[in-house]
């Protein structure tokens, strides 16, 4: 067993985390992301006390570690996204008749060019302009 200890910065408050080692991990199967998000649901009645958001870096931006924390727990992930992030828009044209399955997902995002015709403003002011829009990550 090893001990990690974090400080949540602002909120003065350190946590203790008991985790396992890299052979135990290996022995098991389990990669790092998948016990980081064991860890976090192991303290999540801690956790939710304080906040209901997660904010963690863009190496956690990864399906593996948010699925788990979004389905087994009321807390809210914020995060970075990864310079190689696989989204897509919604699908927004007009439905086909016919045959098979209507699309879900439309184009994938370019996050360096992002087509602004899928996103709406939502805030607005002489110093900050916001944007939104919905998109799938894969």
């Amino acid at each position: 067993m090893h001990f990690y200890s974090a400080t949540l910065y602002g909120a003065g408050i350190g946590i203790v985390v008991v985790g396992i080692g890299y052979e135990e991990r290996q022995a098991k199967d389990i990669s790092l992301l998948i016990h980081y998000a064991s860890v976090i649901l192991w303290n999540v009645a801690h956790l939710k006390s304080i906040s209901a958001y997660l904010v963690v870096d863009a190496f956690f931006a990864k399906k593996e570690f948010i699925e788990p924390i979004l389905q087994k727990s009321p807390l809210q992930v914020v995060c970075c996204l990864r310079s190689d992030a696989n989204l897509r828009y919604l699908y927004d044209a007009e439905k086909k008749c016919g045959r098979g399955r209507p699309k879900q997902y439309g184009d994938k995002t370019d996050l360096k060019n992002p087509d602004m015709s899928k996103f709406k403003c939502v805030y607005d002011d002489e110093t900050i302009t916001i944007y939104d829009a919905i998109a799938k990550c894969f």
